[in-house]
C-alpha cells in the first residue's frame, strides 16, 4: 500500500480556507487541474471534467464541517492504482493561520503512480495557498 501526504502552510484562518475548498464539490474552484465538478447522488459524488475533457468520478466516503475534514474514494479502474481512498482537512496554526493537509492510501498499478498523485496535491495545495495571498 503506497501512501502520500502533502500539506501547505495557508495564511489565513482555518475556517476561511474550509469555506473556500471544504464543500466536497467544490474543487472545480480552486484546483487547476480541474476544469469543472459536477455534483451527483445529492452531492456524495463528484464527476471532475479535466482539461484534455477527460472525466473522473469521485465518491464522497464520509465529511466532518466541524473538523474540517473529508474522505472520498475513486473507484477502480480509473486510475494508475487501485483501493484509493483521501483525505483532506484544515488544522488551525499557533499563530492565527492553518496548515491544508491532502493524503491518501493505494495500490500502485504503475510506477508513476505516486508521483502522479503527489504532482495533483501539490497543485492544489499551492493554488489554495495563492488563493489567500501567499
Amino acid at each position: 500500500m503506497a501512501k502520500v501526504s502533502v500539506s501547505q502552510k495557508i495564511p489565513a484562518s482555518a475556517q476561511q480556507v474550509w469555506d473556500a475548498i471544504g464543500q466536497f464539490n467544490s474543487i472545480g474552484d480552486w484546483h487547476p487541474g480541474v476544469q469543472k465538478s459536477d455534483s451527483e447522488d445529492g452531492g456524495t459524488v463528484r464527476r471532475l471534467t479535466m482539461p484534455d475533457g477527460s472525466t473522473l468520478v469521485e465518491t464522497l466516503v464520509s465529511e466532518d464541517g466541524k473538523e474540517r475534514t473529508y474522505e472520498y474514494a475513486i473507484p477502480d479502474g480509473q486510475m494508475p492504482f487501485s483501493g484509493y481512498r483521501a483525505k483532506m482537512r484544515v488544522i488551525e496554526d499557533d499563530d492565527g493561520n492553518c496548515t491544508a493537509f491532502w493524503e491518501s492510501e493505494f495500490e500502485p498499478q504503475s510506477s508513476d503512480a505516486e508521483k502522479l498523485v503527489n504532482d495533483i496535491y501539490q497543485a492544489g495545495l499551492d493554488n489554495i495557498r495563492k488563493m489567500f495571498g501567499g
